[in-house]
Formats: C-alpha cells, sequence, structure tokens
C-alpha cells in the first residue's frame, strides 16, 4: 500500500515536471536553438509572429536613399482575416519621439533654439517649481532621457481609465503636477526614459514656434520630409486593427510621446534623411550596457557595428525603425507585441532584422536583381537642402 502510494506521488511530480519542462525550459530551449545562426527578415519576423500570436507586420528596408523593398505578413485584422498591406498605417508608439526630436532640431537649424537653453529660460515659471534644479534642465538633458524628471515613480500623474492619446497642449497640467515633486536626478546626472521629457519637448516647440506642437510638426517636418502617410491617432487611426494580449494598465499618451501613426515607408524615408553630426555626437550611457541615447535616437555599439535605432510598444502595438552606420535602414512595424513585455529579447529581433537586411541588401547589388536594383530615390531637393545637415551616419 506504501509502494503504491509512492508511485502515484512520483507519477504525479513527473508529470508536474514535464508540464513545467514545456511550458517553461522548452521555450528557452526553443529559441535558443533559433538564434544559434543568422537568419533572415522573412524567418526572424515570421518566428516573432508565431512565438508571440501576432497577427501581422510590415517591414520597409534598404540603403539610405534609395527605394526600399516592402514586405507584408499575416493579417491587418485577425477577427475578419482582412491582408496586410505594404502601404497600411500602424500605431508607432514611441517612434513618436523621433518625430518630436526632428521638430525640436529643426528649431535649432533656425536659430530659435538651442541645446543648452534650460526649461526656465523658456517657461519662466519653472523657477517657482518645488526643486530648484528643475532649473537647470537643459533641452539636452530632456532629449537625452537625463533631465532627472524619472518616469516610473510617478506614472501616477498619467495613469487614466482607459487608454487615450492627447495633445501636446494637454501635458502642460501634468509637467505642472510634476513641479511639485522633487527630482528623481541632478539634471544631467544618469539617464532614465521618460515620456515627461517628450512632453516638455512638445510645449516648447509650441512656444518658440508661434503654433500648435501638431501644427509645427505637419508643416516643417512631415511636409519637408515627404511623409505623407503620418499622422495623428486622434485624426487618422490606424488602418491595421492592432491585436491586444494582456493589456499594461491604461494611461494618457501625448502625442510628442506616443501619439503618430505611419507606414513602414515612410518611417524609412525618415531614417534616410542626413542625420546631424549632433545627433549622435555627444550620446549618455542608456539602460543596457551596449546602448546610449542619442538626440532623439538610441545609439547602439555591437562590436564594431554601430546602429542608431528607435523602438515603441503600445497594448497590441510593437515597432522599430534602426539604420546602420554603413546605411542601411529597416523598419518592421507589429499590430501585436510580445506577451512578456521584455525590451531586451526585442532588442534581439532589432539586431537580427539589421544584419539580414544588410545581407539581402549585398545579395541584391551583386545581382541586380530584378525590381530591386539599388537606385536613388531621395535627394537633397525632397529633404529641403541645408549645408547645416550634411553628415551622413
Amino acid at each position: 500500500m506504501h509502494s503504491k502510494w509512492l508511485r502515484r506521488i512520483a507519477v504525479f511530480v513527473a508529470g508536474i515536471g514535464i508540464v513545467f519542462g514545456y511550458g517553461v525550459v522548452w521555450p528557452s530551449v526553443t529559441e535558443a536553438m533559433f538564434w544559434a545562426k543568422p537568419h533572415s527578415i522573412t524567418e526572424t519576423v515570421k518566428w516573432f509572429l508565431d512565438r508571440e500570436g501576432i497577427p501581422g507586420a510590415v517591414v520597409a528596408f534598404g540603403k539610405a536613399g534609395e527605394k526600399p523593398r516592402l514586405l507584408s505578413f499575416g493579417v491587418a485584422d485577425h477577427a475578419t482575416g482582412r491582408p496586410m498591406q505594404d502601404n497600411m498605417t500602424f500605431q508607432i508608439a514611441s517612434i513618436s519621439k523621433l518625430i518630436t526630436a526632428e521638430a525640436v532640431l529643426t528649431l535649432i537649424d533656425d536659430g530659435q533654439l538651442r541645446l543648452d537653453d534650460t526649461l526656465q529660460s523658456i517657461f519662466p515659471s519653472v523657477a517657482k517649481a518645488e526643486d530648484p534644479r528643475f532649473s537647470n534642465i537643459t533641452v539636452r538633458h530632456l532629449l537625452q532621457h537625463t533631465s532627472g524628471l524619472g518616469w516610473r515613480q510617478h506614472f501616477d500623474l498619467v495613469a487614466a481609465d482607459k487608454e487615450t492619446f492627447a495633445p501636446a497642449e494637454a501635458c502642460l497640467p501634468v509637467v505642472l503636477e510634476r513641479q511639485k515633486r522633487p527630482l528623481d536626478s541632478d539634471p544631467g546626472e544618469e539617464a532614465e526614459y521618460t515620456d515627461f521629457g517628450p512632453c516638455w519637448l512638445g510645449l516648447i516647440v509650441a512656444k518658440i514656434s508661434g503654433m500648435s506642437y501638431e501644427r509645427f510638426v505637419q508643416t516643417r517636418v512631415l511636409n519637408r520630409l515627404g511623409l505623407k502617410r503620418t499622422g495623428l491617432i486622434s485624426e487618422a487611426p490606424a488602418e491595421v486593427r492592432h491585436h491586444v494580449v494582456g493589456m499594461d494598465a491604461a494611461r494618457t499618451h501625448f502625442n510628442p510621446s506616443a501619439g503618430w501613426t505611419s507606414t513602414a515607408e515612410d518611417l524609412y524615408r525618415f531614417a534616410s534623411r542626413a542625420i546631424r553630426d549632433t545627433e549622435i555626437a555627444t550620446p549618455v550611457p542608456g539602460e543596457f550596457s551596449e546602448q546610449s541615447f542619442g538626440l532623439g535616437w538610441w545609439i547602439w555599439q555591437r562590436g564594431t557595428e554601430t546602429d542608431i535605432a528607435h523602438t515603441g510598444a503600445l497594448n497590441g502595438t510593437r515597432a522599430v525603425v534602426a539604420r546602420s552606420s554603413d546605411g542601411i535602414v529597416i523598419v518592421a512595424l507589429f499590430n501585436g507585441r510580445e506577451k512578456a513585455r521584455d525590451l531586451s529579447r526585442f532588442v534581439r529581433i532589432q539586431h537580427s532584422l539589421i544584419d539580414a537586411a544588410r545581407r539581402a541588401y549585398e545579395r541584391a547589388y551583386k545581382r541586380r536583381k530584378s525590381g530591386w536594383a539599388p537606385r536613388r530615390l531621395i535627394t537633397s531637393v525632397d529633404y529641403g537642402a541645408d549645408g547645416r545637415i550634411t553628415t551622413p551616419c
């Protein structure tokens, strides 16, 4: 009788071990097996879609300044099975911060703003902040996430009953409320990724330009760069249906940090523009050992390879735009997000995609593949040539 119960216990324990191994250990094993060798763009995207249960994606890749190749995967709407199309718009989440950074840098190009201008010099009321260090925050700090404003400890300031998107002007009461609390660190001391910085930058754009942030971006950024399919979520909702699995806490998103929609081709065009020296010349250590913050861009150092990139994520959204030091550009937009909210795992996807894009481009260039022979698409005329913006990345 005693041995019978021991056998039952042994079977039960073995069953738990099998379930645990299949549910926890086996996915890690299969992931390690997948990354054991390089993969093509198609293999990487399909693996990510299958693993995370994401319905579809669009990818644009090529050499900066040349016509991109576009790839579509899966469906735009999981419920109806509507097929994905190359030119569909997606929510681009935090890639919106790159658009905001470009608006700020445009004002600097115009001589209307300087990187080392302080918040207090633009908004004198900042002098009334609870913490006197607020007066030392500069435009550069806001662009590089080194303002000391923090984020995780102050999430309650943007919490909401449901996920909403608001214009830049709606940032004002939030940042004023933030001024009632001390900074998390001295400005310039350390980096913490935050949405408070882009909020302030949106308000700065409006104050200096004399028009709304949204209007300035449309006229001075989108129109100048020829981004005809980029718009505000509030005015031009994404054409794909974003498949939500596991909601993050509901909150208000502001246009300067996460309020834009775009296509893969538009973002490819954005990343193909000439990159200013100042955007990447003085990076500060970021939140990963191989990553640093430029002025808007994240800079990744991988051995001898240097990439600039930015990712974005919302409920039902994952996106990345990246450009290598040799000018390879790739954009990937997904209408879903990984189940585990782990950016470090998606960064591996980002690196795999840009390496695969380089290999694909080199093969196409050698073969002069029909339909994708490298040729000029974007010229300085398209971008409103400016002698101060000449340095390629």
